[in-house]
């Protein structure tokens, strides 16, 4: 049977590329024609004879003519109705009107509608869930140094530790006060003084009596009385506190006892830019590139992670302290990693200053062993925190990148290896200040100066990194890691993907779904409207 020429072949020049780094997607096969047709300067050819898939064609146009084409699709109309889709590799003079064009297919644009994806290992990925916490695995970026937003101190905190009281520890359970007795010494008569019972204050047994003095007026007063019946020995300590650790009662002025600590709840705001700049991927808004330093300002700080805590807005925290020589008071994040109160990331406040006095047999020892803990605390998720979950099997970068980012250093890579050679990691960032060092009483400079209390620091990476690493992410979004269907769709205006071992299926010959494997496991950026194709300085929101 003679089947009459028939196959129509059209040349276009398209933006699309051999080397499907970037490629086009379409709702429909009819949308995909419609604009393969509507691009202009188009050339049409009719009444061919059957084009075979990736060889050449004769076309009837001059070499120069044909040199401005890199693109072209036809339909054998005699055996079927489908369209292929061609990228022009070459061409060659065959006479002043023929040109021999030789063509590849497009696998991409020749089988889009015929594939389906099956569940594989996408390594990155454009996310279309982008809640802040929701993606926290490490990036092979480089961080530069750390900078400190904004440093505040804890505003509950702080009017409390700074409106402080006069603590005095007896072995009496009354104050001296002036008798008739004429029994000269005053231990004998239980008018003046009566030995002191047990004591709990918020919890902790105690010999001894707690008496609150507001000024060191009243200290002064006691101590007189106390040597002039010469029961100085029965004071075994004075020391400063925050009032609302000692309540109490007024005219014995004793501190009212209780049976747990005392407490208040705080909080700080979550930081949402990054030394100025807000960042268009939420990513950034988490660790390692956005955190709170909690510090006591003596050398014990805690790096807290936004995205740990419930609270959207905040972050919140309890500070619980018993009352004793030194004061022992602590803050703890609520509600925080999963925790309803962690106390694996607490800080410990400085201790409030001993005070001396005349006949102090107690003081020197108190002093010396106050605890001002020094050091640094961090947890197990800050370690190695730019170390890639599963770089091994990614086998990201294998070489020093060199050169321009964008030119021929690159050739051997896809585009986000490339660029993610250019901006990793190179150090391992300090997050923390160095351990201090220095007296244990440290922590007295800041009760005189009103400053014992605890710091927020707010930390992020320079705006500088932040904008290229914000870059880096709309382009090539997420590293995942995880086994699913890719994200072909999803984003406004275009979709990143890259895939280890991409599995597809679908009504087309073996070598076209290997070569759509290789495009998906080189990396591909997936374009929904030609008419913002490579333009990046769109918004690329998540659909909803």
């Amino acid at each position: 049977m003679v089947i009459a020429p028939n196959t129509t072949i059209k040349f276009v020049n398209v933006p699309i590329e051999i080397d499907n780094k970037n490629q086009i997607n379409f709702a429909s096969k009819q949308a995909q024609l419609n604009y393969f047709n509507s691009i202009p300067n188009i050339i049409t050819i009719t009444n061919c004879t059957y084009q075979r898939k990736d060889g050449y064609v004769r076309v009837p146009r001059s070499f120069d003519t044909m040199q401005t084409y890199n693109y072209c699709f036809y339909q054998n109309t005699s055996h079927s109705e489908k369209w292929f889709f061609a990228f022009v590799e070459n061409i060659e003079y065959s006479s002043e009107e023929m040109t021999k064009v030789y063509i590849k297919t497009d696998v991409w644009q020749t089988y889009q509608f015929d594939i389906e994806f099956k569940r594989c290992f996408v390594e990155r990925e454009h996310v279309n869930d982008d809640t802040v916490g929701l993606h926290t695995l490490p990036e092979n970026v480089e961080l530069g140094e750390y900078i400190c937003n904004s440093h505040t101190k804890d505003t509950t905190m702080d009017s409390y530790s700074s409106d402080l009281c006069y603590i005095l520890a007896s072995t009496y359970e009354t104050l001296v006060t002036p008798g008739d007795d004429d029994d000269d010494d005053p231990r004998h008569n239980q008018n003046y003084i009566d030995t002191v019972g047990s004591h709990k204050y918020n919890g902790i047994y105690t010999g001894l009596a707690y008496y609150y003095f507001d000024t060191a007026g009243g200290i002064d007063f006691i101590l007189e009385l106390y040597a002039k019946y010469g029961v100085l020995d029965g004071i075994n300590g004075i020391f400063m506190c925050p009032k609302w650790l000692a309540p109490y009662t007024a005219g014995t002025l004793l501190v009212n006892e209780s049976n747990s600590p005392a407490s208040f709840n705080t909080s700080t705001a979550k930081q949402t830019t990054l030394n100025g700049y807000t960042p268009v991927n939420k990513k950034l808004l988490t660790f390692p590139y956005n955190y709170l330093l909690l510090s006591n300002n003596i050398g014990q700080n805690a790096i807290l992670h936004y995205e740990k805590f419930s609270d959207n807005s905040n972050c919140t925290f309890t500070v619980k302290g018993v009352i004793n020589p030194g004061c022992s008071i602590n803050i703890t994040p609520t509600n925080y990693n999963g925790s309803a109160s962690s106390d694996i990331d607490a800080i410990q406040l400085g201790k409030f200053s001993i005070c001396n006095f005349q006949n102090d047999m107690y003081t020197n020892w108190l002093t010396q062993n106050s605890v001002n803990i020094l050091g640094a605390t961090i947890t197990s998720d800050d370690i190695n925190m730019a170390s890639s979950v599963i770089g091994g099997i990614a086998g990201m970068i294998t070489g020093a990148v060199t050169g321009n980012v964008l030119g021929a250093g690159l050739s051997a890579v896809s585009g986000a290896q490339g660029i993610a050679g250019a901006i990793m990691q190179k150090k391992q960032h300090n997050l923390i200040p160095p351990t201090v060092s220095g007296s244990l009483n440290s922590a007295d400079v800041n009760v005189a100066s009103g400053n014992n209390t605890f710091h927020y620091y707010k930390m992020s990476i320079k705006q500088e990194y932040a904008r290229i690493i914000d870059g880096y992410f709309s382009m090539y979004g997420y590293q995942v890691n995880s086994l699913k269907l890719p994200n072909i769709t999803g984003r406004t205006n275009w979709n990143y993907v890259k895939t280890l071992e991409c599995n597809i299926i679908g009504s087309l010959p073996e070598s076209g779904v290997e070569e759509l494997k290789e495009i998906f496991n080189n990396g591909v950026t997936i374009w929904h409207n030609p008419a913002t194709f490579l333009d990046y300085s769109q918004s690329n929101s998540i659909v909803s």
